[in-house]
């Protein structure tokens, strides 16, 4: 009898332990599939990136410089095949790279930046290539923009046909001349030269994706963003970062944009942020887990939606513009915090450093003002 008694009091302990795993882990499902729609412009969107690189090349070939590479329609198409092929990385890499300088803007890259990019990825360096490093930079602007000077700054597209045209000095031309020269010396033919698209690979393979592989964690952090743990982590400070986000997107909006009005966020108020969470700090003697105004730029820099301009996001003659990527959305704000925190801490696990990261950007309101809840509404 009281043996029948106490396995009725187990089952029932046992079925109402189920039934509330199986509440938690429904209401876990329902905030990841909330977060997840949230957060949907900054995962990774196979037919997105197909779109973005139509748009791309054609801004690529709307002057004569792509013809004066190769007027081959089928060698040009195999380069924009390549470029399909690789476009998450080259995007980011773009992306980090337009980020080094100390200018309020990381959409456009200016000379100075460029020719850093060209050193810091071993691709082409050095006094002697100066002229033509100058020389592609001036070239690879679109037509239209106005008139064209070293204080213009190159646009992705632009950027991208920068690289067909590096590609082609370093492993064609001056390779040709020194096969030519070798050759002559010996009294032999010289051997065949590598195609346009043959020396853009060349240069990826030796140069750029040993760049990305060192620099970047773009791959990662887009990967970690869709996984059910980190749209977890989003989803339990969901409010408070939201509040966060609209509050310094009010504070220190720039009036002369319209289109700051606490629906975005721009590169100071960003900046202001990380600041205001003691994220800039060391927060420990023991490792280097300092963050840089760089790394901030490069973070704000590297969360930006890949969609082309808009006529009204054109730049002016002088290469400003008032365009998307000059301008944070909630979920960029979001992707932005995650890199945060890969960039802060060299030790530990991924998700951990973007669990501290949103921690840290989360308590602002203690600070500011702001309340908060620690989860639930957010924005939809």
């Amino acid at each position: 009898m009281i043996a029948d008694q106490l396995n009725e009091i187990e089952e029932t302990r046992r079925l109402a332990e189920e039934a509330e795993l199986e509440r938690r882990v429904k209401l876990a499902r329902m905030k990841i599939l909330e977060m997840r729609n949230v957060m949907r412009p900054q995962l990774q969107d196979e037919v997105a990136i197909k779109e973005v690189v139509m748009e791309d090349w054609g801004h690529m070939t709307e002057g004569n410089q792509m013809d004066l590479i190769t007027s081959s329609f089928q060698e040009q198409n195999k380069i924009k095949k390549f470029f399909e092929t690789n476009y998450a990385a080259i995007s980011d890499m773009y992306k980090h790279a337009s980020a080094v300088g100390s200018d309020v803007g990381t959409d456009t890259m200016s000379f100075m930046e460029l020719s850093s990019f060209l050193k810091e990825s071993n691709a082409i360096s050095g006094v002697a290539h100066n002229d033509m490093i100058t020389q592609i930079f001036m070239n690879s602007h679109q037509t239209g923009k106005g008139k064209i000077t070293m204080s213009s700054e190159l646009r992705r597209p632009e950027f991208f046909l920068s690289m067909v045209s590096v590609a082609v000095y370093l492993n064609i031309t001056l390779t040709s001349k020194k096969g030519e020269a070798s050759a002559k010396a010996r009294g032999r033919k010289s051997k065949t030269t590598l195609s346009p698209s043959e020396a853009l690979q060349k240069l990826y393979d030796e140069a750029f994706f040993p760049y990305i592989e060192k620099h970047l964690d773009g791959t990662s952090i887009k990967a970690a963003l869709g996984t059910d743990e980190v749209l977890l982590l989003f989803k339990e400070k969901d409010e408070d970062l939201s509040t966060v986000f609209t509050l310094y997107g009010d504070r220190f909006a720039d009036k002369g944009m319209e289109v700051n009005s606490g629906n975005t966020m721009n590169l100071q108020e960003f900046g202001n942020c990380i600041k205001d969470s003691g994220l800039l700090s060391r927060t420990s003697t023991k490792s280097n887990d300092e963050l840089t105004l760089k790394e901030v730029r490069q973070a704000f820099s590297s969360c930006q939606h890949d969609s082309g301009l808009t006529e009204d996001e054109k730049a002016d003659d002088k290469g400003n513009s008032q365009n998307h990527q000059t301008q944070m959305t909630y979920c960029e704000f979001l992707e932005a915090v995650a890199r945060i925190g890969a960039a802060k801490w060299e030790e530990g696990a991924l998700m951990d450093k973007i669990g501290r990261a949103i921690d840290k950007v989360a308590l602002l309101l203690a600070t500011q003002g702001g309340g908060g809840g620690g989860g639930g509404g957010g924005r939809k």
